[in-house]
């Protein structure tokens, strides 16, 4: 069978290498040396022909074809070989590939100088270590390695990063094992989200919007790379939001992706966020977080637009509801207490809203009707919003909501639009882990736990609590901390011989 290779738009795809189509040409940086280290991607000198995979570097004159190409970049024939060949001669041939060992012993060989550079790009220790980035030589250089995971949370590739320091001009990114194909970092938040996603463009501005607490995915090779096939995994989403680098190659690439969401998500918002003009330098999230003190707020609510898809019901002509309104409706199987039930229907609202959410407590004796009200309350929500709960330790509650990845021994709980009623009085070390997010301080925050391993012994498992809940508390007697008691608006329901006639 004649030897047909993937053609070279799919091959610089996959490599993660920039490039601009024109004429059925392939432009993009030299590969072979510094003919374009000051030039952008639409400028620079090498040519391949799209059809033949021939290329010609206008400046320094390296000529080729797609064999030689992948062979300078440390790949086989194998590795762009539109069928690979089969072979008898060599069996039980190891391919290359990256696991969690690898991903932490790069992690841990991350030098002072690259530190600096990743705290410079918004990246915290906290978030280096969350996602693993690294540090390693593969095809005989240095590269920031960022892993990147499968669907099923497995590690897949390396991404390589070029070393900031390097004056080398080949390609800023790469994958390693070569032959990777490109895939979505960040497939973890699209599990159990119905609500929204923001698509950007790089890896480091996905980890910076979702450590700010915006679900966020990216394609790991470029602006113009998010294939169709991936569309599907969005379907169930309310809303997706498109916030590429604010330049050409960005607007482009937005462009061309509204056009295939459009086409793919009829029920599905589709918005575009437009980076502010505020920003003179800088073209990018992380410019956009790091320098110009970004926020969630501005991001999804002042520079978005709604481009495509299902827009919204067009609320002008509904009357507004007000607290008499509300109070009337609430009425109707909640008999008197007009202001606790005012309140706790709010404070359940209240869990919808970005920042906005607050926390109620009533506390009164037993059987004067203090967890009636909310329980009727919540009946208004969907279920799957209310988090319904008696006594309860951290450990039950972490296991009960969250989700577990074995990969890196981490428990998401996402507590984001939730609204959690506590029915009987929850420990004291409950509330503490619960402390930050109680009084809004951090969106997203660490903690530990401790279980029994197969053996016996103990093991240790992070947690990540993401999201602001609405919290109600029903309790005889609650016993909690100064600092939680600051946390709550305290409520005792009415027991009036009137009230209790109803």
């Amino acid at each position: 069978m004649e030897f047909k290779t993937i053609t070279a738009k799919e091959y610089l795809t996959n490599k993660g290498i920039e490039f601009v189509e024109r004429n059925g040409e392939l432009i993009t940086k030299c590969l072979f040396n510094d003919c374009d280290q000051n030039n952008n991607t639409k400028n620079s000198h090498l040519y391949l022909q799209a059809e033949t995979g021939q290329y010609d570097c206008k400046k320094c004159g390296e000529q080729g074809n797609l064999i030689t190409l992948a062979k300078h970049l440390g790949d086989t024939v194998e590795d762009i070989a539109l069928y690979p060949r089969k072979t008898t001669k060599i069996k039980n041939v190891k391919k290359p590939s990256i696991n969690a060992d690898l991903a932490e012993k790069c992690h841990q060989a991350i030098p002072d100088h690259i530190q600096e550079y990743l705290h410079a790009r918004g990246l915290n220790d906290a978030l280096v270590s969350q996602y693993k980035l690294g540090w390693g030589e593969f095809y005989g250089k240095l590269w920031i390695t960022i892993p990147i995971k499968d669907k099923d949370g497995n590690f897949a590739f390396f991404k390589l990063r070029q070393n900031p320091d390097s004056k080398e001009n080949i390609g800023r990114y790469r994958f390693y094992p070569a032959g990777s194909n490109a895939t979505i970092f960040g497939w973890d938040m699209l599990k159990n989200n119905d609500d929204m996603i923001v698509i950007c463009e790089g890896e480091f501005d996905s980890i910076l919007l979702s450590s700010i607490g915006i679900p966020t995915i990216t394609s790991t090779a470029g602006a113009k790379s998010f294939k169709e096939d991936w569309i599907d995994n969005l379907k169930n989403l309310k809303k997706v939001y498109i916030c590429y680098d604010k330049d050409k190659e960005g607007e482009k690439g937005a462009d061309r992706l509204i056009e295939l969401l459009e086409k793919n998500l009829s029920k599905t918002a589709i918005y575009k966020i437009t980076l502010p003009e505020r920003m003179t330098d800088g073209k990018d999230i992380t410019d956009y977080i790091t320098k110009y003190n970004g926020n969630p707020d501005e991001l999804i609510y002042e520079c978005s637009k709604q481009v495509a898809g299902k827009f919204p019901i067009d609320t002008s002509g509904f009357k507004p509801l007000t607290s008499e309104d509300i109070i009337r409706v609430l009425g109707l199987t909640i008999k008197k207490d007009e202001e606790n039930k005012l309140i706790t229907f709010l404070c359940a609202l209240s869990a919808y809203t970005e920042q906005s959410q607050f926390n109620l407590s009533f506390n009164a004796p037993s059987s004067t009707g203090k967890s009636f009200i909310p329980m009727e309350v919540s009946t208004l929500f969907p279920n799957e919003d209310v988090m319904k709960l008696g006594d309860c330790s951290p450990k039950a509650f972490f296991h009960e909501q969250g989700d577990y990845d074995k990969e890196t021994n981490t428990m998401l709980v996402d507590l984001s639009r939730k609204i959690l009623i506590f029915l009987d009085q929850p420990h004291n070390s409950l509330l503490e882990r619960l402390r930050s997010l109680l009084s809004h301080d951090q969106k997203e925050m660490i903690s530990k736990i401790t279980d029994k391993n197969q053996k016996g012994g103990n093991k240790t498992k992070t947690v990540i609590l993401r999201g602001y809940p609405a919290v109600i508390f029903c309790s005889a007697g609650l016993e909690i901390d100064e600092q939680e008691s600051t946390r709550f608006i305290l409520l005792s329901p009415q027991t009036s011989q009137e009230k209790l006639r109803f």
